[in-house]
């Protein structure tokens, strides 16, 4: 029992040196510490990205395995399903462009396709005037009709569309169609917008982490929001294609033949007054004699008794000179 009791003291005794040991290198070993705490040089905050880039490349390291959302590499190698965007021009010239505009509405509405823009217009190639009469001119004016179109067909109802509307024309100037593979296009914007999405990840990660300082934090959520507009860009460009793909684009120009327009006008600039012809003015010239020797007559006859008195005078003057005559004689 002695022998007991001295072993439990013994161990007792050694347990109590142990932990005082411990607890003196404790604090030599905190007081290392914080002095290699206080010689370490603070980082400025510009250096905020390139803390969260350490961050990232560290997670990359300890992570081998690929991101969520990237292809895998036999989807790398794969070609993907032929996508064509097609677009036609077509220009000819028919017997009527608004009868023709009509018509083709009405086509496009039945293919289930719209229309996006149309634009009818007389442009006037020539324009003349001439007098016909002293009071009137004829206008005669020469211009030509045409109408640009742009249409929204289904993909699939592109060439049926093409044959109805070309059928309406009686001379085809230009039949253009082009066809765009743009397959390889999504597929890059799908690969950029999955690279946004895990970059994003990792730095939404790196912020939850170790952004703790405001500068650090805001730089970061900058970062971000880039990323994020530039998937969203990205998608936009991709649904623009999309759309492309499902509804054809169709440019149209029409046009009828030169046609000609004349209208009388009213001779506002060059107006004389009215000369009637020779014989009118002779009647009239025969009927002023008439009056002028009417009115003569009339005269002398008023006058009978100025005219009796003068025939007298010249009477007896005529006889006084003869007289005289004789007498001088």
């Amino acid at each position: 029992m002695q022998t007991i009791r001295v072993i439990l003291c013994l161990s007792a005794l050694w347990l109590g040196g142990c932990s005082a040991k411990h607890e003196a290198q404790q604090p030599a070993t905190d007081q290392v510490q914080t002095e290699q705490i206080q010689a370490e040089p603070a980082r400025p905050a510009t250096t905020a990205n390139a803390v969260m880039a350490d961050q990232v490349s560290d997670e990359a390291v300890t992570k081998p395995q690929s991101a969520p959302g990237l292809f895998s590499p036999e989807e790398k190698t794969a070609l993907p399903a032929r996508q064509f965007v097609r677009t036609a021009d077509v220009k000819f010239r028919v017997d009527n462009v608004a009868k023709a505009t009509s018509r083709i509405e009405t086509i496009t509405t039945q293919q289930g396709g719209f229309v996006t823009f149309t634009k009818l217009d007389s442009q006037i190639d020539d324009k003349e005037t001439v007098a016909i009469s002293a009071d009137s001119l004829l206008e005669t004016t020469r211009y030509t009709v045409s109408n640009t179109m742009t249409l929204r067909v289904p993909n699939t109802r592109l060439d049926t569309t093409l044959q109805a509307i070309t059928a309406l024309g009686n001379y085809l100037d230009i039949r253009e169609i082009k066809s765009d593979d743009v397959a390889l296009q999504r597929l890059a914007a799908d690969q950029a917008r999955r690279r946004i999405a895990a970059h994003d990840a990792r730095l939404r990660r790196a912020i939850d982490g170790r952004g703790r300082k405001l500068g650090e934090t805001t730089a970061a959520e900058e970062s971000r929001l880039n990323g994020q507009r530039e998937s969203d860009e990205a998608q936009i460009n991709d649904l623009s294609l999309a759309d492309q793909i499902q509804y054809s684009t169709v440019t149209l120009n029409l046009y009828q033949r030169q046609s000609t327009l004349r209208a009388m006008l009213p001779n506002t600039t060059d107006v004389r007054e009215y000369q009637p012809g020779f014989f009118a003015q002779a009647a009239d010239a025969l009927a002023t004699g008439a009056d002028v020797l009417a009115g003569f007559v009339l005269f002398l006859l008023k006058s009978w008794g100025i005219i009796l008195f003068g025939l007298l005078v010249f009477v007896l003057a005529k006889l006084g000179i003869r007289r005289w005559r004789l007498v001088k004689a």
